[in-house]
């Protein structure tokens, strides 16, 4: 079960990731405070260990035409945050590929 003080560190990710996501700018590369860096190629996400140079990859979108436009770590490195091309900000645990949750953008226009 997150913790309140884990679920506050996802929101306020992913309020910073709805601005990331909806405009022009991409956030493509993170490094985390345990030495892991997250690298967006296209439809895939993949997670590099600067320690032991292994690669891992985290996420690969449904269709190649879809993107993965931001990521961003929370400050304790267990959970990380990425945008797509789809609008939406998926949060996921870093130790296994289950996703946590997506909030979808919506406009209120």
């Amino acid at each position: 079960m997150l913790s309140l003080v884990l679920i506050t560190e996802l929101v306020m990710c992913v309020y910073v990731f709805i601005f990331g996501v909806f405009t022009v700018d991409l956030n493509l590369l993170d490094w985390s405070s345990t030495n892991l860096l997250a690298v967006c190629l296209g439809p895939r996400l993949y997670l590099w260990n600067a320690l032991n140079g292994e690669i891992y990859q985290l996420l690969e979108m449904d269709n190649e035409a879809e993107y993965v436009s931001s990521v961003a770590w929370l400050p304790d490195a267990s959970h990380i945050a990425v945008g797509t091309s789809t609008m939406e900000v998926q949060v996921r645990p870093v130790s296994n590929q289950y996703l946590i949750c997506i909030v979808l953008y919506f406009s209120c226009i």
